[in-house]
């Protein structure tokens, strides 16, 4: 089976050695730079995850990395679509004793976008594994459709829910769940309608992850989803209600790119300065 074949039933796909050893190392550099291991050597018991959003902001080499074809292409691919565009980024982070997050389902966050035709791209920064609190996906869910209210850009914490659906659901779903255990270097890929959580990290070393949250380009903007009118200034559009290329660039285009090695292999480190482009926050932890 092709990973879309995958993808369309499952929802969620792992991509093994995605990225050479090189750029996961730059990557992690950068991270690490980013969000300084000392300040989150330890949770409390239960303590929240550290979460980093539009970290490409802050490091030249996550800048390049976020919209790099050679990561885009498997949320294209698994979409089946023929271009992408970047909605947001985020580092995070689980240090050891950080707790569990929610079952949830993405679109519940950034279900302003018709079709909801976006994924999260998860770039293993650290093996990810049960004990370090992986992401569990329920096999298939993607195919529900949304489960509860829309939550944009209003949510302060992610709500448990999976606990909407009867008591016999529940149960039938748990039964699914699928642990993404990932190697430093792959990636997972998961449509923003599968609900996803995770558990708290029971190991002795942080997992760090980066995530790319792309969409569809062909996916229109329903802006009477926003919470306010005001909020459209942050999401232009051209005429025909599409995200501009300019706000969400375009990470990965079969039309017009050709795949090379990623583009931050060697870059240097030094800060970028703040942008000024508000993106919409999200998890997929």
């Amino acid at each position: 089976m092709d990973a879309r074949a995958f993808f369309a039933e499952h929802g969620w796909l792992v991509v093994r050695d995605a990225l050479p050893a090189d750029a996961v190392e730059a990557l992690v550099q950068a991270c690490d730079a980013v969000c300084p291991p000392a300040s989150y050597t330890a949770a409390e018991p239960g303590g929240p995850v550290v979460e980093r959003i539009a970290a490409s902001r802050a490091h030249p080499v996550l800048a390049r990395a976020a919209t790099d074809p050679t990561l885009a292409r498997h949320a294209a691919e698994a979409l089946g679509c023929r271009r992408v565009q970047l909605l947001q980024d985020t580092l995070l982070i689980k240090p050891p004793g950080a707790g569990r997050v929610a079952w949830h389902q993405d679109d519940t966050y950034t279900g302003f976008l018709e079709p909801a035709g976006s994924v999260s791209v998860r770039v293993a920064l650290t093996d990810c594994t049960v004990e370090s609190g992986c992401l569990h996906v329920l096999d298939g869910s993607h195919r529900w459709g949304l489960v509860g209210p829309l939550s944009i850009l209003s949510a302060t914490s992610v709500t448990d829910t999976l606990a909407l659906l009867d008591g016999a659901e529940t149960r039938d779903a748990y039964k699914n769940a699928t642990p993404l255990l990932l190697r430093k270097g792959d990636l997972s890929v998961h449509h923003c309608l599968t609900f996803h959580g995770s558990a708290e990290n029971r190991g002795t070393t942080a997992r760090k992850t980066l995530i790319l949250r792309l969409f569809d380009s062909t996916c229109t903007l329903v802006a009477s989803r926003l919470p306010s009118p005001a909020m459209a200034a942050y999401f232009p559009t051209d005429p025909d209600g599409h995200l501009s290329h300019d706000a969400f660039p375009v990470a990965y285009d079969a039309d017009s790119q050709e795949l090379t090695r990623p583009t931050w292999v060697a870059e240097s480190h030094p800060a970028c300065p703040e942008g000024t482009a508000r993106r919409p926050r999200g998890s997929s932890r």
